[in-house]
């Protein structure tokens, strides 16, 4: 009869650490599941946060080169902050910004300093407007990858 008792205890014993421990299981799958929550939370931010600073220029209209030259050094920034070039067009953090003018492009203006300074010399013309044409963003990431802007003159 003693005997039984002493099993029955240790049997208990036994019930009670699994309980415990798989009550310390969960509560750590709890854990994982918020901190990985709360990175993805942050991630999705930083995106957004990034794309803003392209997706302001969605406006159909309006902007002037000197607007161009903030897309253009925002997009190079991203460019060389990451170590990419044109070649690296496929990688999930490039940030390609075309300008066309009719049949004229100014070029992959991330990597070309004289079409940019071409480009800054318009600004001065008041006529000379640029207008939002498309933006692409990267399927895995979410990022912008591509902006592109026409430019247009007004009559005057």
């Amino acid at each position: 009869m003693e005997n039984i008792s002493k099993a029955l205890i240790m049997a208990g014993a036994i019930l009670i650490g699994i309980l415990i421990l798989s009550f310390l299981v969960y509560v750590f799958a709890q854990y994982n599941n918020f901190t990985s929550s709360q990175s993805r939370k942050e991630e999705n931010r930083q995106i957004a946060e990034f794309n803003q600073q392209f997706e302001q220029y969605k406006k159909d209209r309006g902007w002037r080169a000197s607007d161009m030259a903030t897309v253009i050094n925002s997009a190079r920034n991203n460019n060389e902050r990451y170590d990419l070039t044109s070649a690296d067009r496929a990688n999930r953090y490039y940030v390609e910004v075309k300008v066309t003018a009719g049949l004229n492009t100014y070029g992959e203006l991330t990597d070309k300093t004289i079409v940019y300074n071409n480009l800054l010399k318009e600004d001065s013309l008041p006529y000379i407007f640029f207008k939002f044409k498309e933006i692409r963003y990267h399927d895995d990431s979410g990022r912008v990858c591509y902006i592109e802007f026409e430019r247009y003159i007004e009559p005057h």
